[in-house]
């Protein structure tokens, strides 16, 4: 009897040093604290350093190197350290509201990203170094001084969400249009006046906004996308809608108020798409 307990004392002793050397990580935890972090640096998966006041990150930093989420929205940072490019899991990261934020050329290595807020940084430029990001699903440009995009912005064919809105004067270039699996794309207030000229190639396209910019006339290539189901052209200059239907079988939202045209050619809207729910 003493010998069976005393096996019984060692498979359970036993069994309880495997599990306490076996503890699987909880990705689920947020830590909101580096220092706290870096006790356990390979046992973090997501830091949320947002709202914390910060003027500079900490080089350690590059010690997570299984963080996959990292938010730095709305401190007063206007640089990264190099160590960031350390971060090689990575796949959320949040910069926005950091004003005169300057963008590492390490950022460009964080191939695993998948989705990257770069809004209301005020920068003028966005590096070339976006193409190397081919993994990327959401991208936010919103509020910045863009006037225009590199041509490498054509290799993230992942892409299915991105908001450019308020970059007045921005010019899309036309290798905008290699985006092939974007579904929704907002440009509200950039002042726009045309689209590249394949912009009809984005067939994944459903939401598309263009608000409050300056078309005259619907462009040409805005056509020939089947999946779209809401269309925002509200506040521009169109005086005129063309007289063909435009090929959009999946309408069912048009917004077109606030531009000059007259009663006659909105009652013909009405009739060139009578599945929609909503025009306004």
């Amino acid at each position: 009897m003493k010998k069976f307990t005393t096996l019984l004392l060692i498979s359970i002793f036993g069994i309880a040093a495997f599990a306490q050397n076996n503890i699987v990580p909880n990705r689920d935890r947020m830590f909101d604290s580096l220092e706290l972090a870096l006790q356990t640096p390979d046992e973090v998966y997501k830091l949320d350093l947002g709202l914390h006041d910060l003027t500079e990150l900490s080089p350690d930093i590059g010690k997570l190197v299984n963080l996959e989420y990292l938010n730095l929205e709305q401190n007063k940072l206007t640089s990264l350290p190099p160590e960031i490019g350390q971060l090689k899991n990575l796949k959320t990261l949040k910069l926005k509201r950091n004003q005169r934020l300057q963008l590492p050329d390490e950022l460009w290595h964080l191939t695993k990203l998948e989705e990257l807020g770069l809004s209301k940084i005020q920068f003028k430029e966005l590096p070339a170094g976006i193409g190397n990001l081919t993994e990327l699903k959401h991208l936010d440009l919103f509020c910045n001084m863009l006037s225009t995009l590199p041509s490498e912005i054509g290799n993230l064919k992942k892409l299915e969400l991105t908001n450019i809105g308020n970059n007045r004067g921005l010019v899309l270039p036309e290798e905008f249009a290699e985006l092939t699996g974007l579904k929704r794309l907002f440009l509200v207030n950039c002042k726009l006046t045309k689209l590249p000229e394949k912009f009809y190639q984005l067939k994944s396209l459903e939401e598309l906004s263009l608000r409050s910019c300056e078309f005259t006339e619907v462009p040409a290539s805005l056509n020939h996308l089947p999946n779209l189901r809401m269309l925002d052209i509200q506040n521009n200059q169109l005086k005129s809608w063309p007289e063909e239907v435009l090929d959009f079988p999946s309408l069912k939202v048009l917004r077109i108020g606030e531009n000059p045209l007259d009663e006659e050619t909105v009652k013909r809207i009405k009739l060139q798409y009578p599945g929609l729910s909503l025009l306004e």
